[in-house]
C-alpha cells in the first residue's frame, strides 16, 4: 500500500481507505436519500485489498437492484463479542469502578436481551425492546443504557464486526418509544447552617474522596469540574485554578478563587502530576449520605445551594455569588460589557465562605482595632 497520507484516499469503486494516525481502514462511500454515508470495511491488518473491493463492489450491486447493502452477508459475531472487544478502547481512560459499571451495563444486561442473535442482525426495534424496560421508570439508567449501546454498536461498524447501521440510533429509538419529559426539580440539600458540622465529620476522613468533596466544598464548584480537574489549570501561587471552557457547563471558560483552606489541602495533596483525583463518579455523593444518612442529598445541592443560601444570609452581592457559581447574566448586553471578573471580591468572599465552613471566626478591621487596644483585664473577660 503506497498511500501513507492521513486522510481518505480514493482505490477506485466507492472503495476508501482511511488513515488517521496509526488507524488504516477500507470504507465504502454511498449515496442514500441525497446524503453522502461511509461504510467501514474493516482495518487494513484484517482485509485485503481484494476483499475491500470485493465488497466494494457487492455494496455497489446491492444499491443498484435496491437491496440494503451488506443484507447477504454472514456473521456469527454477537453482540457479547462486539461488547468485549469494545470495552477495553471505550473505557480506556475511565477508573476502576466506571470501567465495572460499563461491563454490567453491556455484558450482563444487554448482552443477555440480545442472545447469540449475530450482531448485524439487531435492529432498532430489539434495542428499544430492552430500553423499554427502564424507559419511563429509570430515564436516566435508560439514558446511560443508550449511549453506551450506541458507541459499542458504532465501534464495532468501524471496526468491520459489523456492516449493519446503528441500531441504537437516537432517532430510530425516540421514534419506537416517544420523549420522556424528564423530572428538573431542585436538588435535595442540607440546611447551610449544619454544614460546618458536617465539614467537621468530612476533615477527619482520609479517603481521595473526602478531600475531592472538601476540595468541592471550599471552591463550590461543581462535581465533574472537580473530579476531572488536572494540576495543570492550577496557579497555587496566584491562589487560581484556571478550568476550560472545554469543561464548563456554559462552554466559557472560569476562573476560582482558591481560600487559603483551599490552598492549603491543594499543597498537601502528594501528587502534583495529571488529574487531581481518580474517582468513580459517585464516590463524593456516597460519602456525603453516608456522613449525613440521608439518601436524598445531592453533592450540587447541598454545596452549591448551600453556598448560595450561606451568601444570602450574609447580604453578598448577588452578582459576586453568580460569578463564583460560574452562572451567566441572562441579560446580553450586561454580559458583553461585564469585562471584569471582581476576583479580589470574590476571593474575600471565599475566605469567609472557607471560614465558615470550618469554624474560623472572622472579624472587622474596627473589631480588630478595638481588641488591640482593649485593656488586658478587659480581654481576658472578654475571652478574646
Amino acid at each position: 500500500m503506497r498511500e501513507q497520507k492521513p486522510g481518505k484516499h480514493a482505490l477506485g469503486g466507492n472503495l476508501y481507505l482511511r488513515i488517521q494516525g496509526a488507524s488504516k481502514i477500507y470504507s465504502f462511500r454511498y449515496m442514500k436519500h441525497g446524503k453522502s454515508h461511509e461504510r467501514s470495511l474493516g482495518p487494513v491488518h484484517k482485509i485485503r485489498l481484494n476483499e475491500a473491493r470485493a465488497l466494494a463492489a457487492q455494496y455497489s450491486s446491492d444499491i443498484f437492484h435496491g437491496r440494503s447493502i451488506g443484507q447477504g452477508k454472514k456473521t456469527g459475531v454477537t453482540f457479547e463479542h462486539v461488547a468485549r472487544e469494545a470495552m477495553p478502547h471505550l473505557t480506556a481512560t475511565l477508573c476502576k469502578d466506571s470501567k465495572r459499571e460499563w461491563a454490567s451495563t453491556l455484558l450482563k444486561v444487554a448482552a443477555p436481551h440480545f442472545g447469540k442473535a449475530p450482531v448485524n442482525s439487531i435492529t432498532p426495534k430489539d434495542v428499544a425492546d430492552l430500553l423499554s424496560k427502564f424507559w419511563v421508570t429509570q430515564p436516566e439508567k435508560a439514558d446511560r443504557l443508550k449511549a453506551r449501546l450506541a458507541r459499542t454498536f458504532e465501534w464495532g461498524i468501524q471496526a468491520g464486526l459489523s456492516d449493519a447501521d446503528n441500531p441504537a440510533n437516537r432517532d430510530a429509538i425516540r421514534a419506537l418509544l416517544g420523549r420522556v419529559k424528564r423530572a428538573r426539580g431542585h436538588h435535595e440539600a442540607l440546611p447551610f447552617e449544619q454544614l460546618p458540622a458536617l465539614f467537621k465529620q468530612l476533615t477527619a476522613r482520609s479517603e481521595p474522596e473526602a478531600i475531592a468533596l472538601q476540595l468541592c466544598f471550599h471552591t463550590a464548584a461543581r462535581s465533574a469540574e472537580i473530579l476531572r480537574a488536572v494540576w495543570s489549570e492550577f496557579d497555587l501561587d496566584a491562589g487560581l485554578w484556571n478550568i476550560p471552557k472545554e469543561r464548563m457547563k456554559a462552554r466559557r471558560p472560569h476562573t476560582v478563587v482558591l481560600s487559603e483552606p483551599a490552598l492549603e489541602l491543594l499543597e498537601a495533596m502528594p501528587n502534583k502530576d495529571g488529574r487531581l483525583f481518580k474517582l468513580y463518579t459517585h464516590r463524593m455523593l456516597w460519602l456525603l449520605r453516608e456522613l449525613t444518612g440521608n439518601d436524598a442529598l445531592t453533592v450540587h445541592g447541598t454545596v452549591r445551594a448551600g453556598f448560595r443560601d450561606w451568601g444570602d444570609s450574609q447580604d453578598v452581592s448577588d452578582r459576586i455569588i453568580e460569578d463564583a457559581l460560574a452562572h451567566l447574566d441572562s441579560n446580553a448586553v450586561r454580559r458583553a460589557y461585564r469585562r471584569n471578573e471582581r476576583l479580589e471580591k470574590r476571593r474575600a468572599v471565599m475566605e469567609y465562605w472557607s471560614g465558615f465552613l470550618i469554624g474560623k471566626e472572622f472579624i472587622s478591621e474596627d473589631e480588630a482595632c478595638r481588641r488591640a487596644t482593649m485593656p488586658d483585664f478587659l480581654r481576658a473577660t472578654a475571652g478574646v
